[in-house]
């Protein structure tokens, strides 16, 4: 997942930076610029938009829509395995 290779990937079909800079050399700078990526990674965090935690309100009413949904016993993550992934 950090080869220079899905970084390459991740850049070109998806727009997304990557953790491994080596996959940034893949790219011209005017091509990282019309997907709006540069090769300084703080230019880009510090233009980042990050999630701010919700309201304990908000995570109870998702917490009793989501004990309400019907169970797919075919579904590979159980509500406690999903918690504990996002907890994380």
């Amino acid at each position: 997942m950090i080869s220079v290779e899905t970084g390459k990937w991740l850049i070109e079909v998806n727009g997304y930076g990557h953790s491994n800079v080596k996959s940034f050399d893949q790219f011209t700078d005017e091509q990282l610029s019309e997907l709006g990526l540069t090769r300084d990674p703080s230019v880009m965090l510090d233009a980042g938009k990050f999630q701010v935690p919700q309201t304990q309100e908000f995570e109870t009413a998702m917490n009793r829509e989501l004990d309400a949904a019907p169970v797919d016993p075919n579904m590979p993550f159980r509500r406690e395995q999903i918690a504990l992934a996002s907890s994380v």
